[in-house]
């Protein structure tokens, strides 16, 4: 379940399906709360959570800090009627994704990771709830990766490599990508090929 690191997100819930859920938090206790711009349909506060519901079908809960049993009861039951991943079919899964690749000063960041999809539903707690577009300290980083770290012996892993901006001035950026997109598979494979096979 998640931590207090990040709140909870679900997309594209019907009116009927966010209906019965602000219904099911009120009637655990939760109080409706006004609501703080156009965008928002209704808001309801449950614990140290609130839950605001967009006009644009978003659902997104704050988070708990105090690990209250009535907000993950209610993220479980939320999870439960508008799953908010689809579960995968391959027994491993394979991902790839950079940063900086539009800045003008720094090296280009390219991560990869495995991990077996046992693994899915506990990643997809920490990983989704992480807030990516705000500026945070290094602790909410830090329990973010130490929570991911704790995976490694289930068998997730990862690596990451860089491209400095020098490499990205002598050659294609896309090419030297894609290159650098091997080195990570090949090193993966190479680490992990006897803790799966």
């Amino acid at each position: 379940m998640s931590s207090s690191v990040g709140g909870r997100t679900w997309k594209n819930l019907t009116r009927e399906d966010a209906a019965e859920i602000k219904e099911r938090l009120l009637m655990q206790g939760g109080v409706e709360e006004e609501v703080k711009s156009p965008s928002e349909e209704w808001r309801v506060k449950l614990s140290d959570s609130t839950f605001t519901f967009y006009k644009n079908g978003t659902l997104y809960s704050t988070p708990s800090r105090s690990q209250d049993r009535n907000v993950l009861d209610m993220w479980s039951y939320i999870d439960s009627r508008s799953p908010r991943f689809k579960t995968p079919s391959r027994d491993l899964l394979i991902g790839l994704d950079e940063t900086g690749k539009g800045e003008i000063i720094g090296h280009v960041v390219l991560a990869g990771v495995i991990f077996p999809k046992d693994l899915f539903d506990e990643l997809s707690d920490i990983v989704s709830t992480a807030d990516t577009k705000r500026r945070h300290n290094f602790k909410y980083w830090d329990e973010i990766f130490r929570r991911i770290d704790g995976l490694m012996k289930h068998g997730f892993r990862y690596e990451v490599q860089m491209i400095s901006p020098e490499e990205v001035d002598e050659y294609n950026l896309n090419k030297i990508m894609d290159v650098t997109y091997q080195r990570i598979l090949s090193k993966i494979y190479e680490r992990c090929r006897y803790a799966f096979l």
